[in-house]
Formats: structure tokens, C-alpha cells, sequence
């Protein structure tokens, strides 16, 4: 599965992976795995956005990174407990005057 996906974004063409994404659920689908199975799932509920990835070949990979490295500086400086870390509380586009770029890097 993991080889097939690699695969799939390597495809130049979205028509080429629409056809080749639903190949791959079907087959995930049937897996006796319980837990490729519910892979498959969510490759399908997700499946717009993910081949939406061949319009200019981008993903949110950055910002989620962002997301993720301002929430480990939030939680390391004691400012608040994990209970009121909300996800809603972060913006990629408008950057808090507490961090600064060397404390989002690390």
C-alpha cells in the first residue's frame, strides 16, 4: 500500500490519479486489516482534496508544521495546560507578537 501511494503522487495528470485513488480504496477496502480498511475510508471522504494536490502539486504540509511547532512552544513554555490549548487559537497568516522566528523553528 505504502509503494502505491508513492506511486500516486509521482502521476503528473489528475485524471490519471482520480482513476488510480479509486483503485487504491477499492483495494484497501478489501483488506482483511481493520485499520487499512478504515484508511480506506477516509481516502474517500478526503479524496477531492487530495487529488486537488495536481493542480499545482502543494500540500499544507507547511502549515501544519507551523501549527504543530507553535503548540510544542505553548505547551514547553507552561504557559497554559494542554485542556486549554484549542486548535482554533492558531493562524499561519497572522503570527503572534510572542513568537518569533527562532522559537517556531525549534
Amino acid at each position: 500500500m505504502k509503494e502505491a501511494l508513492r506511486e500516486f503522487y509521482r502521476l503528473r495528470k489528475r485524471e490519471e490519479a482520480e482513476e488510480r485513488l479509486r483503485d487504491l480504496i477499492a483495494i484497501a477496502g478489501l483488506s482483511d486489516n481493520a485499520e487499512i480498511v478504515r484508511w480506506s475510508r477516509t481516502l474517500e471522504r478526503w479524496s477531492e482534496y487530495i487529488l486537488n494536490y495536481f493542480h499545482n502539486r502543494t500540500t499544507n504540509a507547511y502549515t501544519e508544521g507551523i501549527h504543530t511547532k507553535k503548540l510544542k512552544f505553548i505547551l514547553n513554555t507552561k504557559i497554559y495546560s494542554p485542556e486549554e490549548v484549542k486548535p482554533t487559537c492558531f493562524s499561519p497568516y497572522i503570527p503572534s507578537k510572542h513568537w518569533s522566528n527562532s522559537q517556531i523553528q525549534n
